[in-house]
């Protein structure tokens, strides 16, 4: 076993003592798994030879990484993997395994903002706006709490 496959199994021990879900510990492992196993390809064992041109190849590679079908890894699997890597180096800077943070010069893609279907169409609005019974103070507030829900699009 490798230097980086050590430090990887302290590092899982230690997410166990700091009580983090088994998800999170699930998650995390798997990622850096996804690491190592580049590591293992790039013949790197050792933990002075994870360098900032290291890592760019390493994000050039998940970028360029076609699952079975096809498809390309989401934004947001991309995203996983470099965020549990720098968590990774972060737990080796605090125990003095590491002198910085090589992740900390690569910047992390952006969180994809997804909009809400459409769930209500025109006419369906309409008849929602007309339900209120806008004779009355109780009317007027229910129409015009409606119409704000609607045009600022809260859910």
């Amino acid at each position: 076993m490798g230097e980086l496959e050590q430090r990887f199994h302290e590092f899982l021990k230690y997410l166990k003592q700091r009580n983090f879900t088994q998800d999170t510990i699930y998650t995390r492992s798997g990622c850096i798994r996804y690491f190592l196993d580049f590591c293992r390809k790039e013949k790197v064992s050792r933990l002075n030879a994870v360098n900032v041109p290291f890592l760019e190849s390493y994000i050039r590679y998940i970028h360029a990484f076609r699952k079975k079908n096809g498809d390309c890894l989401s934004n947001a699997r991309k995203r996983n993997y470099l965020i549990s890597l720098r968590v990774f180096f972060e737990y080796l800077m605090e125990h003095d395994l590491l002198l910085t943070n090589p992740m900390d010069r690569n910047e992390l893609m952006k969180k994809e903002k997804v909009m809400p279907k459409s769930i209500l169409t025109g006419r369906e609005v309409v008849r929602i706006l007309q339900v209120p019974d806008t004779t009355r103070y109780a009317g007027l507030r229910n129409r015009a709490l409606l119409e704000l829900l609607y045009s600022t699009g809260l859910r």
